[in-house]
């Protein structure tokens, strides 16, 4: 059997799927900030050793407290003004709330890197050490989509092309064990499975092509797979061609065992003239409703019941809701912004004013608003002679606060500022030893993603219910 060369791009195409498969694969991990992981050793460890191990491991750009340096100063006033406690606040990121260890953030790009650390700490210098992110592989979600394939492959009229066609998606689900990857992987094979009784008949491309029983789950899943992450669009895509792929070379195969048979025949009925949803692919689609609705109700418990980081039972600053009446309140990024703003305004507060002593005690104490304005004045020509003007030289609003995320972003240190960014505006920070974990197992916000769980769900559901409002219709045309 000599390979066309439509077999060698179905084979190249499919050893790609494999390797991509294998190279965007992705666990879920716990870890307690967004971006970073948080590693601590005890105190009795010089922080520098800590550094060392790490820095050995190839870990970059590790947040640790000796790296720390003023983020803002005033280009009028160089010398720093005691404005609030910010800079000492901020040194709490370093210590747990027994002041036992110190903490260091690593970007959560080394993970891997920072556990070789960890590791070697504890082994060659008998160090206690550890770090919050574990990872933990959601079984239930490929097996589910297992189970869907196996009871697909069980009723279906063609196993064979079902199988091939079936493979890369539920291991694109073992690769991605997201709970939407594995909503949309059932659409696909739900879609396999109603083209599965028409395979081998002429005009069969054309029949799947122009079929909307077949085109509306395919690109619900390929729309969901982008929304989960550019990344996953893509592999779904690959995944799909890898699928199509493997069923060419089997329909190749085919059709040159048949050349080689004395004899050959030819169904009668096109691909066109048989219907995609019929009696068996609607009890296939009303059975599909069962594991969607397991996968829907597994992420919103998922998404109630959060995810816990392991420190070691530790009290560490952590992203919290709203701060209790007496709880230790670390800076956040709104406290960052406060601070700068003045830091940045202290030169310009007038020092000369009546009971300027109270005038700035208040500017200083008192939380920086949306809207706050700092101002001069100066001196005009005008007809009327010399006039005086008040001339705004910083206004406390968003403008304001993109420039210094922008200086954060160009500070040339590890800055913990860099970690509060990275956490958002809206975010407190408080110590805590129950620990509230961000799971990495989905790309897009819960809600985004409880929303296209219950799409496809519904989708499934419409696709049933317009089935038998179609044959309805056409039994009663026919009576």
């Amino acid at each position: 059997m000599k390979l066309k060369f439509s077999g060698f791009v179905s084979i190249i195409v499919i050893l790609i799927g494999i390797a991509c498969l294998f190279a965007f694969r992705s666990v879920p991990v716990t870890r307690i900030w967004s971006s970073y992981n948080m590693l601590y050793a005890t105190k009795s460890v010089s922080e520098q050793d800590v550094l060392e191990y790490l820095s050995r491991a190839g870990c970059k750009d590790v947040i640790s407290l000796s790296s720390q340096r003023i983020p803002v100063r005033s280009s009028v006033v160089p010398i720093e003004p005691k404005l609030n406690s910010y800079l000492n606040d901020r040194n709490y990121y370093f210590s747990d709330q027994e002041k036992a260890f110190n903490l260091f953030y690593i970007p959560s790009e080394y993970e891997s890197r920072t556990e070789q650390a960890v590791v070697s700490m504890q082994k060659d210098a008998n160090i206690q050490a550890g770090m919050d992110g574990h990872e933990k592989y959601p079984w239930t979600v490929p097996l589910i989509c297992l189970s869907v394939a196996i009871a697909l492959l069980f009723f279906a009229k063609n196993r064979h092309p079902f199988a091939l066609g079936a493979v890369f998606p539920v291991c694109m689900s073992a690769s991605l064990p997201f709970y939407p990857v594995a909503s949309a992987v059932c659409l696909e094979l739900l879609a396999l499975f109603m083209i599965n009784h028409i395979w081998g008949r002429r005009r069969y491309l054309f029949a799947v092509c122009t079929s909307l029983w077949v085109l509306v789950p395919l690109i619900t899943a390929t729309l969901v797979f982008f929304m989960v992450s550019f990344q996953c669009g893509i592999l779904g895509l690959v995944v799909f061609f890898a699928s199509v792929g493997a069923t060419c070379l089997l329909r190749s195969r085919e059709l040159y065992l048949e050349s080689k048979s004395p004899f050959t025949y030819e169904l009668i009925f096109s691909a066109r003239q048989l219907p995609l949803m019929y009696s068996r692919t609607a009890k296939a689609t009303a059975a599909l409703m069962l594991p969607m609705a397991l996968i829907f109700a597994m992420f919103a418990v998922s998404s109630v019941v959060s995810p816990k980081s392991t420190v070691n039972g530790l009290s560490v600053p952590s992203p919290a809701g709203a701060l209790s009446e007496g709880q230790a309140k670390i800076p956040a990024l709104k406290e960052y912004y406060d601070w700068a703003w003045k830091t940045l305004a202290f030169p310009y507060i007038n020092l000369n004013a009546q009971n300027s002593q109270h005038v700035n005690m208040a500017f200083f104490e008192e939380e920086a608003k949306e809207g706050s304005v700092v101002t001069v004045s100066k001196f005009v020509h005008t007809e009327d002679g010399i006039a005086q003007e008040d001339e705004t030289v910083m206004k406390f609003d968003g403008k304001f606060k993109d420039s210094l995320k922008k200086e954060i972003d160009d500070l040339d240190y590890p800055a913990i500022e860099k970690l509060m960014k990275s956490e958002g505006e809206q975010t407190r920070v408080a110590y805590s030893s129950s620990l509230t974990g961000k799971n990495t197992a989905s790309t897009v916000r819960n809600g985004v993603s409880l929303l296209l769980l219950a799409f496809m769900f519904l989708e499934v559901i419409f696709m049933y219910i317009f089935y038998f409002v179609i044959r309805r219709k056409k039994y009663e045309n026919n009576k």
